[in-house]
């Protein structure tokens, strides 16, 4: 009765054998054989629920080496993504930069290039008094070029764009 009351696949067992043992007239056991039968169930309980238990440790480890691995590759997704962004700093400049020939297309007038040359040695003097970076960036034709701060450019620029 007291087997009964458990709902485990394990309860069930030992009731079934309790039954058949205690409706089996063919062959009676001795309570020495009782006892031998009922700790070999329990030793094969104890099998499965170690087999179940290295399962779940199994089963630990793969999710650790998962998050671990998720983990790097999150890494190395942030990291190019950090060299995209600085290799298009570094063909773009930095935002509210232009060049001299950048700023002109931008705001639709064209600068040859004696007037390049002109407008660009006064954005380099504008920007060393007005505490503005001058930054340098790649150019086709060029090497590199330099490129002023927007602000910068609207001042030596103030006389094409107030047209």
């Amino acid at each position: 009765m007291l087997v009964k009351s458990f709902t485990d696949d394990f309860a069930w067992e030992v009731q079934e054998q309790l039954v058949d043992g205690y409706f089996d007239t063919t062959k009676p056991m001795s309570t020495a054989e009782f006892l031998v039968q009922q700790a070999n169930l329990l030793l094969e309980h104890e099998r499965k629920i170690k087999s179940i238990q290295d399962k779940q440790v199994e089963t630990d480890v793969r999710i650790a080496e998962t998050r671990s691995e998720v983990s790097r590759i999150e890494k190395t997704a942030e990291n190019a993504f950090q060299a995209a962004s600085a290799a298009l700093r570094h063909k773009f400049g930095e935002s509210g930069y232009y060049t001299i020939v950048a700023f002109c297309s931008k705001h639709g007038f064209d600068a040859d290039l004696s007037e390049a040359k002109i407008r660009g040695i006064q954005a380099r003097q504008l920007s060393l008094s007005m505490g503005k970076d001058i930054m340098k960036i790649p150019d086709e034709r060029w090497g590199k070029v330099n490129s002023y701060h927007e602000s910068v450019l609207h001042k030596v620029f103030v006389d094409k764009l107030k047209l």
